[in-house]
Protein backbone atom coordinates (compact mmCIF):
# COMPACT_ATOMS: atom_id res chain seq x y z
CA UNK A 1 0.00 0.00 0.00
CA UNK A 2 1.55 3.31 -1.11
CA UNK A 3 -1.05 5.51 0.55
CA UNK A 4 -4.02 5.31 2.84
CA UNK A 5 -6.32 7.90 4.40
CA UNK A 6 -7.06 8.01 8.11
CA UNK A 7 -9.45 10.59 9.59
CA UNK A 8 -9.26 12.59 6.38
CA UNK A 9 -5.45 12.79 6.34
CA UNK A 10 -3.51 10.89 3.63
CA UNK A 11 -0.52 8.91 4.92
CA UNK A 12 2.41 7.92 2.69
CA UNK A 13 5.47 5.73 3.50
CA UNK A 14 7.56 8.88 4.06
CA UNK A 15 4.83 10.79 5.95
CA UNK A 16 5.21 13.61 3.45
CA UNK A 17 3.42 16.70 4.81
CA UNK A 18 3.73 18.46 1.45
CA UNK A 19 1.55 15.71 0.04
CA UNK A 20 -0.98 16.33 2.83
CA UNK A 21 -1.25 20.04 2.01
CA UNK A 22 -1.53 19.26 -1.70
CA UNK A 23 -4.46 16.96 -0.92
CA UNK A 24 -6.03 19.72 1.21
CA UNK A 25 -5.66 22.18 -1.64
CA UNK A 26 -7.32 19.81 -4.12
CA UNK A 27 -10.29 19.40 -1.79
CA UNK A 28 -10.38 23.12 -1.14
CA UNK A 29 -10.40 23.83 -4.89
CA UNK A 30 -13.40 21.51 -5.29
CA UNK A 31 -15.19 23.25 -2.42
CA UNK A 32 -14.46 26.64 -3.99
CA UNK A 33 -15.83 25.42 -7.32
CA UNK A 34 -19.18 24.76 -5.65
CA UNK A 35 -19.18 28.20 -4.01
CA UNK A 36 -18.32 30.21 -7.13
CA UNK A 37 -21.95 30.98 -8.17
CA UNK A 38 -22.77 32.36 -4.72
CA UNK A 39 -19.50 34.19 -4.04
CA UNK A 40 -19.65 36.01 -7.38
CA UNK A 41 -23.35 36.93 -7.07
CA UNK A 42 -23.63 40.63 -6.19
CA UNK A 43 -27.24 40.20 -5.04
CA UNK A 44 -26.23 37.97 -2.12
CA UNK A 45 -25.40 39.85 1.06
CA UNK A 46 -21.69 40.52 1.39
CA UNK A 47 -21.73 39.30 4.99
CA UNK A 48 -23.19 35.96 3.88
CA UNK A 49 -20.54 35.48 1.20
CA UNK A 50 -17.75 36.29 3.67
CA UNK A 51 -19.23 33.87 6.18
CA UNK A 52 -19.37 31.16 3.51
CA UNK A 53 -15.61 31.49 3.03
CA UNK A 54 -15.02 31.32 6.78
CA UNK A 55 -17.31 28.35 7.41
CA UNK A 56 -17.20 26.31 4.19
CA UNK A 57 -13.81 26.94 2.56
CA UNK A 58 -11.24 27.74 5.25
CA UNK A 59 -12.06 24.64 7.38
CA UNK A 60 -11.45 22.46 4.30
CA UNK A 61 -8.14 24.16 3.52
CA UNK A 62 -6.85 24.07 7.10
CA UNK A 63 -8.08 20.64 8.21
CA UNK A 64 -5.21 18.83 9.94
CA UNK A 65 -3.15 22.05 10.25
CA UNK A 66 -2.01 20.79 13.67
CA UNK A 67 0.27 18.47 11.67
CA UNK A 68 1.70 20.78 9.01
CA UNK A 69 1.39 24.27 10.50
CA UNK A 70 4.26 26.68 11.30
CA UNK A 71 5.87 26.49 7.86
CA UNK A 72 4.96 29.19 5.35
CA UNK A 73 6.08 27.22 2.27
CA UNK A 74 3.45 24.57 2.90
CA UNK A 75 0.63 27.09 2.90
CA UNK A 76 1.42 28.92 -0.36
CA UNK A 77 -0.87 26.87 -2.60
CA UNK A 78 -3.63 26.93 0.02
CA UNK A 79 -3.38 30.71 0.25
CA UNK A 80 -3.70 31.04 -3.52
CA UNK A 81 -6.98 29.13 -3.37
CA UNK A 82 -8.26 31.40 -0.60
CA UNK A 83 -7.17 34.47 -2.58
CA UNK A 84 -9.30 33.33 -5.52
CA UNK A 85 -12.32 33.20 -3.23
CA UNK A 86 -11.65 36.67 -1.83
CA UNK A 87 -11.32 38.13 -5.34
CA UNK A 88 -14.59 36.50 -6.40
CA UNK A 89 -16.37 38.50 -3.71
CA UNK A 90 -14.92 41.84 -4.81
CA UNK A 91 -14.94 41.08 -8.52
CA UNK A 92 -11.29 42.14 -8.78
CA UNK A 93 -9.37 39.63 -10.88
CA UNK A 94 -6.05 41.44 -11.12
CA UNK A 95 -3.35 40.38 -8.63
CA UNK A 96 -1.36 43.52 -9.38
CA UNK A 97 -3.97 46.09 -8.45
CA UNK A 98 -5.40 44.43 -5.33
CA UNK A 99 -3.21 42.76 -2.70
CA UNK A 100 -4.70 39.65 -1.14
CA UNK A 101 -3.56 40.89 2.28
CA UNK A 102 -5.78 43.96 1.87
CA UNK A 103 -8.82 41.79 1.10
CA UNK A 104 -8.11 39.65 4.15
CA UNK A 105 -7.82 42.68 6.43
CA UNK A 106 -10.99 44.26 5.07
CA UNK A 107 -13.02 41.05 5.52
CA UNK A 108 -11.33 40.00 8.80
CA UNK A 109 -10.01 36.79 7.25
CA UNK A 110 -6.48 35.85 8.45
CA UNK A 111 -3.97 34.29 6.02
CA UNK A 112 -3.72 30.49 5.96
CA UNK A 113 -0.21 30.57 7.43
CA UNK A 114 -1.55 32.35 10.53
CA UNK A 115 -4.52 30.00 10.95
CA UNK A 116 -2.32 26.91 10.56
CA UNK A 117 0.32 28.19 13.00
CA UNK A 118 -2.38 28.97 15.56
CA UNK A 119 -3.85 25.47 15.20
CA UNK A 120 -0.48 23.83 15.86
CA UNK A 121 0.28 26.18 18.76
CA UNK A 122 -3.03 25.23 20.35
CA UNK A 123 -2.26 21.53 19.86
CA UNK A 124 1.19 21.85 21.44
CA UNK A 125 -0.35 23.48 24.51
CA UNK A 126 -3.44 21.28 24.76
CA UNK A 127 -1.86 17.86 24.25
CA UNK A 128 0.20 18.16 27.44
CA UNK A 129 -2.97 17.70 29.48
CA UNK A 130 -4.68 15.24 27.15
CA UNK A 131 -5.88 11.87 28.41
CA UNK A 132 -4.58 10.13 25.29
CA UNK A 133 -1.21 8.58 24.47
CA UNK A 134 -0.05 11.79 22.80
CA UNK A 135 0.38 13.33 26.26
CA UNK A 136 3.35 11.04 26.92
CA UNK A 137 4.84 11.80 23.51
CA UNK A 138 4.63 15.53 24.18
CA UNK A 139 6.02 15.29 27.71
CA UNK A 140 8.85 12.95 26.72
CA UNK A 141 9.99 13.95 23.22
CA UNK A 142 12.66 11.99 21.27
CA UNK A 143 15.55 14.42 21.76
CA UNK A 144 18.02 11.91 20.34
CA UNK A 145 17.04 12.76 16.76
CA UNK A 146 19.18 15.35 14.94
CA UNK A 147 16.27 16.28 12.71
CA UNK A 148 13.47 18.51 13.96
CA UNK A 149 10.41 16.45 14.82
CA UNK A 150 6.81 17.67 14.97
CA UNK A 151 7.32 18.50 18.63
CA UNK A 152 10.86 19.88 18.72
CA UNK A 153 10.30 21.83 15.51
CA UNK A 154 7.11 23.32 16.92
CA UNK A 155 8.78 24.34 20.17
CA UNK A 156 11.68 25.90 18.28
CA UNK A 157 9.25 27.88 16.09
CA UNK A 158 7.33 29.12 19.13
CA UNK A 159 10.51 30.34 20.86
CA UNK A 160 11.79 32.00 17.67
CA UNK A 161 8.64 33.68 16.34
CA UNK A 162 6.00 33.71 19.09
CA UNK A 163 7.84 33.86 22.39
CA UNK A 164 5.19 36.17 23.86
CA UNK A 165 2.53 33.50 23.40
CA UNK A 166 4.45 30.98 25.52
CA UNK A 167 3.53 33.01 28.59
CA UNK A 168 -0.17 32.41 27.91
CA UNK A 169 -1.47 29.29 29.68
CA UNK A 170 -4.81 28.78 27.91
CA UNK A 171 -4.41 26.84 24.60
CA UNK A 172 -7.23 28.85 23.02
CA UNK A 173 -5.76 32.21 24.05
CA UNK A 174 -2.31 31.12 22.94
CA UNK A 175 -3.68 30.21 19.53
CA UNK A 176 -5.34 33.63 19.20
CA UNK A 177 -2.09 35.39 20.06
CA UNK A 178 -0.08 33.30 17.59
CA UNK A 179 -2.63 34.00 14.85
CA UNK A 180 -2.40 37.74 15.51
CA UNK A 181 1.41 37.74 15.65
CA UNK A 182 1.78 35.85 12.38
CA UNK A 183 -0.90 37.93 10.66
CA UNK A 184 0.85 41.13 11.77
CA UNK A 185 4.17 39.84 10.42
CA UNK A 186 2.61 38.93 7.07
CA UNK A 187 1.12 42.42 6.74
CA UNK A 188 4.37 44.11 7.77
CA UNK A 189 6.25 42.17 5.08
CA UNK A 190 3.63 42.94 2.43
CA UNK A 191 3.63 46.68 3.17
CA UNK A 192 7.22 46.89 1.91
CA UNK A 193 6.35 45.17 -1.39
CA UNK A 194 2.77 46.12 -2.30
CA UNK A 195 1.54 49.68 -2.83
CA UNK A 196 -2.16 48.95 -2.22
CA UNK A 197 -1.38 47.34 1.14
CA UNK A 198 0.91 50.22 2.13
CA UNK A 199 -1.86 52.69 1.22
CA UNK A 200 -4.43 50.68 3.20
CA UNK A 201 -2.24 50.63 6.31
CA UNK A 202 -1.17 54.29 6.00
CA UNK A 203 -4.79 55.44 5.93
CA UNK A 204 -5.75 53.06 8.79
CA UNK A 205 -8.70 51.78 6.78
CA UNK A 206 -8.97 48.65 8.93
CA UNK A 207 -10.35 50.88 11.70
CA UNK A 208 -13.33 52.04 9.62
CA UNK A 209 -15.00 48.81 8.53
CA UNK A 210 -18.30 49.49 10.30
CA UNK A 211 -20.02 49.89 6.95
CA UNK A 212 -20.04 46.09 6.63
CA UNK A 213 -22.36 45.86 9.65
CA UNK A 214 -24.75 48.39 8.13
CA UNK A 215 -25.51 45.95 5.31
CA UNK A 216 -27.66 43.80 7.60
CA UNK A 217 -29.84 46.79 8.42
CA UNK A 218 -30.05 47.93 4.81
CA UNK A 219 -29.93 44.76 2.65
CA UNK A 220 -31.02 46.66 -0.45
CA UNK A 221 -27.69 48.50 -0.37
CA UNK A 222 -25.69 45.29 -0.89
CA UNK A 223 -24.43 46.20 -4.35
CA UNK A 224 -23.40 49.69 -3.25
CA UNK A 225 -21.55 48.32 -0.23
CA UNK A 226 -19.84 45.86 -2.55
CA UNK A 227 -18.57 48.77 -4.65
CA UNK A 228 -17.43 50.56 -1.50
CA UNK A 229 -15.41 47.50 -0.51
CA UNK A 230 -13.87 47.40 -3.96
CA UNK A 231 -12.90 51.08 -3.79
CA UNK A 232 -11.39 50.76 -0.31
CA UNK A 233 -9.26 47.76 -1.31
CA UNK A 234 -7.89 49.40 -4.47
CA UNK A 235 -9.91 47.45 -7.01
CA UNK A 236 -11.62 50.50 -8.53
CA UNK A 237 -9.69 52.44 -11.16
CA UNK A 238 -9.80 56.22 -10.90
CA UNK A 239 -7.84 59.17 -12.25
CA UNK A 240 -5.61 61.24 -9.99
Amino acid sequence: VDEYTYLGVPFTPTLDLEYVTKDRNNKGARALGKLVPVLSCKSVLLSIRIQLIKSCLIPVLTYGAELWGMMAQRTDRLQRTLNKALRLITGSRSKRTVAAEVLGLEMSIPPIVAIAAAAKARALAKYRSSECLIRELVRHPPYGSRLKTWLTGGRYWMKSFAGEALRVASPQDRAKMVRLLVWTRVVATGVKQKATLANYETRCLSESRVYLKAEKRFPKSTKGIGWLLRIRTGGFWSGQ
